[in-house]
């Protein structure tokens, strides 16, 4: 079983960026990759992402993730998250609510850097 892989292609790159950085020291365990949307099909160091952060549901749509959080949804300030197929919807999501996402995808025993 390879390392879990979090895939960051939204469309705004200074969001996926901050993204990028925060997942990384928040969750240090995780292997978190960051590429633009058009960068997908070019290999970027995860082959099959068990989570995928965009904010284009065709992403999603052809990357079938175990589980997806789609930003910007009908644009919006509202995140849509698909986890084993049951979905649901973020108001005003935050930096703290991705990360329950994700630790819910990934069990995880402590989170120090909280």
């Amino acid at each position: 079983m390879t390392d879990p892989c979090i895939l960051i292609c939204n469309q705004l790159n200074r969001h996926r960026e901050v993204l990028h950085g925060a997942l990384r020291a928040q969750r240090p365990h995780l292997r978190v990759h960051a590429v633009a949307p058009g960068e997908i099909a070019a290999g970027f160091g995860c082959s099959d992402p068990r989570l995928i952060i965009c904010s284009d549901p065709a992403i999603i749509q052809c990357t079938r993730p175990d589980a997806f959080i789609l930003l910007y949804g009908d644009d919006e300030n509202r995140a849509h998250v698909g986890i084993g197929g049951a979905l649901r919807t973020l108001f005003d999501a935050t930096l703290p609510q991705l990360l329950s996402v994700i630790d819910e995808v990934w069990p995880a025993p402590d989170h120090p850097n909280e």
